[in-house]
């Protein structure tokens, strides 16, 4: 119907759809099997545990989660150009640009890039040759500058734009964090 209420919960419906990528992605495909929580790999990492482990596709199964993200966001889809249609790639960054957060959108985007940097610097191997080749000692001092694990450096990346999704972009436009994201493990 075009009302206030109507428009925050068709944007807090978004938001909450972007948080596929903190909670699942990170925690559930990456964090789960590189032994970064301990109740839920009893080893030093768990490469069976990934997701596609046969055909071995995880880390492009990944990447085409954080381009689906990044999709959503920019609202840049292949084929739609704005020559053509000038809302064509209006993405959740414009909202957050309308409202007067260009810089948290700024680093949003530059997050999500960095994710598909490093997962295209990657040179092929799959997550679970990077889980296979993590220890918890290595997660431990692993992070998005420090990739000692690149499997715990990839879950850094995801983390740092997870955070920006989680408390500024929540706060800073005022919308509800979806129930999942609650009782997070980082």
């Amino acid at each position: 119907d075009g009302s206030d209420q109507t428009l925050r919960t068709s944007i807090n419906q978004i938001s909450n759809a972007l948080f596929y990528l903190d909670k699942e992605l990170k925690d559930n495909e990456i964090g789960a099997q590189t032994g970064i929580f301990e109740d839920s790999c009893l080893q030093e990492s768990c490469p069976c545990a990934v997701e596609h482990p046969y055909a071995l596709n995880s880390l492009a199964s990944v990447e085409a989660n954080v381009k689906g993200f990044k999709r959503i966001f920019t609202g840049d889809v292949p084929g739609n150009t704005t020559a053509d249609d000038p809302n064509a790639s209006l993405g959740f960054d414009d909202y957050l640009i309308d409202q007067g957060y260009s810089d948290l959108a700024d680093q949003m985007s530059s997050a999500i890039d960095n994710i598909l940097t490093n997962i295209a610097a990657s040179n092929g191997q799959t997550l679970f040759d990077l889980v296979s080749a993590s220890t918890r000692a290595d997660c431990a001092i692993s992070d998005s500058a420090n990739r000692v694990s690149e499997a715990c450096a990839l879950h850094a990346d995801i983390k740092q734009l997870g955070d920006l999704l989680k408390g500024e972009m929540i706060s800073s436009l005022g919308l509800e964090a979806p129930q999942r994201a609650g009782g997070d493990n980082d």
